[in-house]
Parts: structure tokens; C-alpha cells; sequence
């Protein structure tokens, strides 16, 4: 007898290890990826060590998408809230591990729930598609985005900085936007929080190269105050400083996609800009001396080494600055890490920062993915309406046999 061939279980079975291993890649892609070291996951450090989570140009389009593009733009967005949703929770899971098993265990105790040393999220502006949203529109979004998309778990705290697409440029900004969106996320703009010893910062930096005066004013105030008092207590705690709108970039020497583009106003104010202009990012750097500069913006990302000179020294300083490239699903679905330790030195302690930008995959490969579940689950259901017939066809068949056979029998006995 020869070998029996089965085409349909075959392709099943085949369709089975195609999903299991994507599978596999999506719940580990932060090892995969190389975002985290797996040896980081398997022994607890004595030293402090800590990561932070950022989140840039989400833009979560709501009901006008809807509107405009029926059942096809409801079945987007629900694709994307179930992308940036998986994304999340996965790296919130990850991020926790790590955080556990690289501090110390008097910063897991937890204090009325609360954990000493949460896990903190940036989101680094464009939460949503648009600024031009009537209030119901915005309720409904913001209900959407905490409620299922990056819920607010116990022991993570998030910070949510304003972008364009929130707020509007310089020249659409209004207080009430604004009032709006720092009521909605609970996070206050020109704003600076110690995380692990660290300072974060974050200005309006859409409010810097021109908008309403009085906004403009405040956010310059609140820079110059930062750097004064940080000069006059000569502090020696690492500032972090997050951005909206990337720092400029000499087209000569960067390899980021966007160039600088500006437009203005007659007035003044910005209505369109990539970057900040080139004086705004020096007044920046040499007021503020940041260790670490990450921004968001510009859908790509991409790295960069700013130069600034010391004016009373003369000392040439190195900071690097972070763009973070996008979480949406065209842009392969991106997370920024930071993570920070202190290191033994000779003048007492130094910092050492690492950053990474962690993809997941782009949309489309999602897409295909759920086609074939979904073909599997098609061709799970033949083969087992193939089988029940089969089984229904075999019973009934030797049923009707042994009756046939028994009114045989009958017969021949009455003839007998």
C-alpha cells in the first residue's frame, strides 16, 4: 500500500507553524528586536537601574475618519487601536520585568498599592489626528485611548506631552486647547519631574518659534528659571530634556529624512515647522546643557550628536538627540527606551544612558497575519465538516447495511 496524501491537513498543519511562529515573534519581539538584553530578565542587580517608555505621532483618527470612509474607516481604526493596544501592554509587561529584576527590592515595596518605583511612559505628542475637534469628538477619543487603548495601570505613570496635532501650531494654539488637553491628561505642560534621580523636562516647544505672546513668554520663563536654578545650585542630577518639535539640523550633517522647513504667519506665528530654527535650539542647549534630547514629530526618527560651545569655558559639548520614529503601523510600529544607571567613577558617580527604538512590524504584515487565522480557521472548519460527513456517511451507511443484512437473514430463514 502506498503513502495517502492529505493536501487540506497538510496546508493546515503548515498554516498552524506559520502562526505559532509569529506568535512567538510577537509576544518576545522586544528580545528579538534586541531592546532588551535576556540576561537583564534573569538576575536582579543591586544597582538602580531604570527604563522609561516613549510613545510618538500615534494621531488616533476617530469618528471623521468614520464619516468620510464608511465601514472601511471604522474597521481601520479598530485595527490600529487593537495594533497600538498590543504594542503597549506588551511593552509595559516587559518594561515591569526588567524594572524588577535591575533595582534595588526596597523599590518594589509598594506604599498603598503604589509601587515605589513605577514604570513611566512619555507620550511624546500627536495623541490625536487632529486639533480642530469639537469637545464630544474629543470626549469620545480620549475615552478610547485610555479606556482601551493605553489604559492607566496601577504602578505606571504616564506623561503626555502637547504636540501640533493636538493643540495646533503657534498661530492656532489657543488657552482653551490647551486648558482642554492638560485637563484630559492630567499632565501639565512646561513641566519638569524627577524619575529616578533624573530630571525630565518638557517646554511647549510649539509655543517657542512664535504663537500667542503671553504662552510664548511663559514657556521661555519657565527655561530660563529651570537653568538658573539648576546654574546656582549647581546641580549635578542628568536633565533629560523631551521635545515635541525636533531640535534643527544642519542638512550637511544628519542623515534624518525631514529637512528644516518653517512658515510663518504675517504676524509671526508658526504655522507649519519640522524642526525648531536654529537660534532656538542654541538658546536651548546652552541654557538647559542637557544630557539626553528625545523628540518626536517627525514620523521616522532618527539619531543625532548636537555640538554646543561653552561660552565661559570654550569647552565643546556632545548631546545626543533621540527623534523618535512613530508607533503607527505604516512606520513598523516603534517604541523608544530609555534606560539609565548610575556607575561608580572617580569624582564619585557618572551616568551612563542608553536608547533604542524598538519596532514591532508594520500594519500590513498584521493584516496578513489575521488572513491566514482567519483562512485557518476556514480550513479547520472544512476539514471538520469533512469529517463529521465522513462519520455520518460511514454510521449511517453500516446502519443501513446490518438492517439490510438482518432483513437478509429473516428472509433466508423463512424460506429455509
Amino acid at each position: 500500500p502506498g503513502i495517502t496524501h492529505h493536501p487540506m491537513r497538510n496546508l493546515t498543519l503548515c498554516t498552524l507553524f506559520v502562526i505559532f511562529l509569529f506568535l512567538t515573534y510577537a509576544l518576545l519581539f522586544p528580545f528579538f528586536r534586541g531592546c532588551y538584553s535576556p540576561l537583564s530578565m534573569l538576575h536582579s542587580n543591586s544597582s538602580k537601574q531604570h527604563s522609561v517608555l516613549f510613545f510618538s505621532t500615534i494621531q488616533q483618527e476617530g469618528i471623521t475618519k468614520i464619516l468620510h470612509q464608511g465601514r472601511y474607516g471604522q474597521l481601520q481604526n479598530s485595527l490600529n487601536d487593537f495594533f497600538y493596544k498590543f504594542i503597549y501592554e506588551n511593552q509595559l509587561f516587559w518594561a515591569r520585568k526588567y524594572q524588577q529584576n535591575n533595582s534595588p527590592a526596597s523599590d518594589q515595596e509598594e506604599t498603598d498599592g503604589t509601587p515605589h518605583n513605577p514604570v513611566h511612559t512619555v507620550f511624546l505628542g500627536d495623541q490625536f489626528s487632529s486639533e480642530h475637534l469639537f469637545d464630544d469628538q474629543f470626549r469620545d477619543q480620549l475615552n478610547r485611548f485610555e479606556q482601551r487603548v493605553f489604559r492607566r495601570h496601577s504602578g505606571v505613570d504616564q506623561i503626555h506631552v502637547a504636540g501640533n496635532n493636538d493643540v495646533g501650531y503657534g498661530y492656532s494654539v489657543t488657552p482653551y486647547r490647551l486648558d482642554r488637553f492638560v485637563t484630559a491628561f492630567n499632565t501639565p505642560q512646561n513641566h519638569i519631574k524627577e524619575i529616578g534621580g533624573v530630571d525630565f523636562m518638557w517646554p511647549l516647544s510649539i509655543s517657542l518659534d512664535g504663537s500667542d505672546l503671553k504662552l510664548m513668554r511663559e514657556t521661555w520663563k519657565f527655561i530660563e528659571e529651570v537653568a538658573q536654578k539648576r546654574h546656582s545650585t549647581k546641580s549635578q542630577r542628568p536633565l533629560v530634556l523631551i521635545l515635541h518639535i525636533p531640535l534643527f539640523k544642519n542638512e550637511k550633517t544628519h542623515s534624518c529624512r525631514s529637512s528644516f522647513r518653517i512658515r510663518k504667519a504675517d504676524d509671526g506665528m508658526v504655522q507649519m515647522q519640522s524642526q525648531l530654527t536654529m537660534l532656538t535650539t542654541k538658546k536651548l542647549l546652552s541654557l538647559l546643557r542637557p544630557n539626553v534630547v528625545i523628540s518626536g514629530h517627525d514620523h521616522g526618527g532618527c539619531n543625532v550628536i548636537h555640538e554646543w560651545t561653552d561660552e565661559d569655558s570654550g569647552e565643546v559639548h556632545r548631546v545626543p538627540e533621540y527623534v523618535q520614529r512613530s508607533m503607527q503601523g505604516d512606520y513598523g510600529g516603534h517604541t523608544g527606551i530609555l534606560s539609565f544607571e548610575t556607575q561608580p567613577s572617580v569624582d564619585g558617580q557618572d551616568w551612563n544612558f542608553t536608547y533604542v527604538s524598538c519596532g514591532f512590524t508594520y500594519m500590513q504584515v498584521v493584516v496578513v497575519f489575521l488572513v491566514i487565522i482567519i483562512a485557518e480557521v476556514l480550513l479547520i472548519g472544512v476539514l471538520f465538516i469533512r469529517v463529521a460527513i465522513n462519520l455520518v456517511w460511514r454510521f449511517t451507511t453500516g446502519f443501513f447495511q446490518l438492517l439490510w443484512k438482518a432483513f437478509q437473514d429473516k428472509r433466508k430463514t423463512k424460506v429455509e
